[in-house]
C-alpha cells in the first residue's frame, strides 16, 4: 500500500474555461475516464471522520483509496488492483474505526486530461455526477520547486483568473445528493 501527503491546488472552472485550456494543452494530454465510486460504512464513520473511502476505476483495473487529513495535511492511502475486503486496506480502515460492511454512496465519472509538466501534475477534469456537470483544473504538486504562485501564472497564459475552492470532488458529490 502506497502512503502520501497529497498537495494540489485547485480550481473550478466555467466549461468556456475548461475548453481554453484543454485547446492550450491539446497536443499534451490524453482523456482518460475513471469512475470514482464512493464508499462509507454503515455508521457513516468516514463521512464523520471528513475523509474519503474510493474505488478509483479505469480500463485497466482500479485504485483503491482512502483519504484523511491528520495534522492540516491530507494523508491518502492507496492500493492498486484492491478490492473492499482486501485484509491489509481493512486493516487500515480498523484504524480509523471505520469496519465493513459498506455501502455505495454513489459515483462520478470524470473525464481526466493529463498534462505532466516538470514538478507538477495539471489535471483537467469534466465531472459527471447525479444530473450534474462541473469542471476543475487541480495542479498536483510532485516537487518542493513549484508552489501556488506557478499554478496562478499557468492560469494567467490562459486568461483564468484562479478562484480557489475548499471542497473536493468528494463533498460536491455529497452537497449533491
Amino acid at each position: 500500500m502506497r502512503h502520501n501527503i497529497e498537495i494540489e491546488n485547485k480550481c473550478l472552472i466555467t466549461r468556456l474555461e475548461y475548453e481554453k485550456i484543454c485547446a492550450f494543452y491539446h497536443d499534451r494530454s490524453e482523456t482518460i475516464k475513471q469512475i470514482n465510486v464512493y464508499y462509507d460504512d454503515e455508521n457513516q464513520r468516514v463521512q464523520a471522520l471528513k475523509a474519503v473511502l474510493r474505488d478509483r476505476i479505469l480500463t485497466d483495473g482500479n485504485t483503491l483509496t482512502f483519504k484523511i487529513e491528520i495534522d492540516d495535511k491530507l494523508h491518502e492511502f492507496e492500493k492498486n488492483d484492491c478490492r473492499l475486503d482486501d485484509e491489509e486496506f481493512l486493516d487500515l480502515l480498523a484504524g480509523y474505526r471505520v469496519f465493513p460492511p459498506f455501502y455505495k454512496q454513489g459515483e462520478m465519472t470524470t473525464y481526466r486530461r493529463l498534462i505532466e509538466l516538470p514538478y507538477a501534475d495539471l489535471c483537467l477534469d469534466e465531472n459527471h455526477y447525479n444530473d450534474l456537470i462541473d469542471y476543475e483544473i487541480e495542479y498536483e504538486i510532485k516537487s518542493d520547486k513549484t508552489c501556488l504562485n506557478d499554478f496562478i501564472d499557468l492560469l494567467k497564459k490562459v486568461d483564468i483568473i484562479y478562484r480557489p475552492n475548499s471542497l473536493s470532488k468528494y463533498q460536491r458529490f455529497l452537497r449533491s445528493l
